[in-house]
């Protein structure tokens, strides 16, 4: 249930941005996409409240906190919707230990200095073993995997001690120290969340604060805030979103790239919209699904641990 996060850090780095266009896709020149009713595996309503719950306060934190909303779910009550049948396909995982009084109470923080709160207990599967979201890895981390089709693989075993986090860099990761906070100490550039560590003294660094719109990015410089994306020149834009059937990506002249919302996908310049749950879907023609459906025989479907081909 990280899917925001993720997007919002892939934004931050131009030479990712086409791995955001090319997510979930099929035309319709709607607006916004209306939620279908929803078929092909879809889970058990028993959690729904509790999911419902989770969900409006999680998209409220992240609507409140990095202003990302538009751009991966084009509004709110998308998100909210999605975001509880994620919840509850999850609920159903065999290898997740959902908690409801800890989903559904989850204290999120009313400002934006404090992190999000972990609100899943950890999971079932060994570092190694076949997953399709964090919540079922004991370690909390699930790294997709193109051998293993719609599944991801756990990484980092049974977690990793106080002070480290998990690191996607083989099939079964690396616990590395946490970074440390913006202006913190550090010695080299990979350890700053912003991607620098700026010299203070012959023997000392300090990590710079993230570049806003307008300032230099990449190439020795910061990365950007949640809320811009590094372009072509290496300056930081505030990241604009498209709805479907709208033009999408960098105008003649160089300007600003727009992305589009709701998982549509931008081909040939227009925003193409996704499918919806159950019909046809072919990402090499720009068809695809809205998370947390994906493409399995050619039809937008809610995946389980069956779906994953070795």
């Amino acid at each position: 249930m990280e899917i925001l996060r993720g997007v919002r850090a892939a934004m931050r780095e131009a030479g990712v941005l086409a791995a955001i266009l090319l997510v979930a896709q099929g035309c319709t020149g709607e607006e916004s996409f209306a939620l279908p009713p929803l078929e092909a595996s879809a889970p058990d309503s028993r959690n729904q409240v509790v999911c419902a719950t989770w969900a409006r306060s999680s998209c409220a934190y992240d609507e409140r906190c990095s202003g990302a909303i538009d751009t991966v779910w084009q509004n709110l009550d998308t998100c909210v919707a999605r975001e509880t049948l994620a919840c509850e396909l999850a609920a159903d995982d065999p290898d997740v230990s959902f908690d409801e009084s800890r989903v559904r109470d989850c204290p999120f923080p009313s400002d934006c200095t404090s992190p999000r709160p972990t609100c899943w207990p950890p999971g079932k599967a060994p570092g190694g073993s076949p997953c399709l979201w964090g919540e079922a890895c004991q370690g909390g981390l699930c790294l997709g995997s193109a051998s293993l089709g719609v599944c991801g693989i756990c990484l980092c075993g049974a977690g990793c001690p106080a002070g480290e986090i998990c690191q996607p860099a083989s099939a079964a990761g690396t616990c590395v120290p946490e970074a440390p906070p913006v202006d913190g100490p550090c010695v080299s550039s990979s350890e700053c969340p912003s991607g620098l560590c700026e010299a203070v003294t012959d023997a000392s660094g300090q990590c710079a604060p993230f570049a806003t719109a307008g300032q230099a990015c990449g190439d020795g410089k910061p990365l950007c805030r949640d809320d811009a994306y590094c372009d072509d020149t290496r300056l930081c834009r505030v990241i604009s979103s498209a709805p479907f059937g709208a033009t999408c990506g960098s105008p003649v002249d160089g300007g600003a790239f727009t992305f589009c919302g709701g998982f549509a996908t931008c081909v040939g310049g227009a925003c193409v919209a996704p499918a919806r749950d159950g019909d046809r879907c072919d990402p090499n023609q720009g068809i695809g699904c809205v998370w947390p459906a994906q493409c399995i025989e050619s039809h937008c479907v809610f995946p389980t641990l069956a779906d994953c081909v070795p």
